[in-house]
């Protein structure tokens, strides 16, 4: 089973016609005795000499058996989890800043009977961020 997108423009439902067409398919069929059930497999497979479709056989034993293809994946997968491992510090410490903003902001509405509009300017929250932790109090 596979499904054919088309994505529009939401102001005006027209086409976004780009040239490129992408195809969803369920990869979780594993029934070997059809194509689609071959190349899910193949996607899925470790050992490129237990492969059905040669060339991704032969492709992915290019990376899989060679000491080029090695290093370069290494090389991918070491700059994968480098962006990765720096997006989830940027986030964590995002969290963290919002959490103690609102700590923050709790403190001066409670003990400086402050309301929430001047505990935010005080922070120096700018103003287009307040709505946002309004509705995280």
């Amino acid at each position: 089973m596979h499904a054919h997108i088309e994505y529009a423009k939401i102001q005006t439902d027209d086409v976004f016609d780009d040239g490129s067409h992408i195809i969803y398919v369920n990869s979780s069929i594993t029934d070997v005795s059809t194509p689609l059930g071959q190349l899910m497999h193949d996607f899925r497979c470790a050992n490129p000499d237990e492969m059905y479709y040669d060339v991704l056989a032969e492709r992915t034993g290019r990376f899989k058996k060679t000491e080029e293809g090695e290093s370069t994946m290494n090389a991918a997968l070491d700059a994968l989890i480098r962006d990765v491992s720096e997006e989830r510090v940027a986030e964590a410490l995002e969290r963290g800043m919002e959490r103690e903003r609102i700590s923050a902001i709790r403190r001066m509405m409670t003990e400086l009977q402050l309301s929430v509009e001047k505990a935010m300017s005080v922070l120096a929250i700018p103003q287009s961020e307040w709505g946002r932790y309004k509705a995280m109090l």
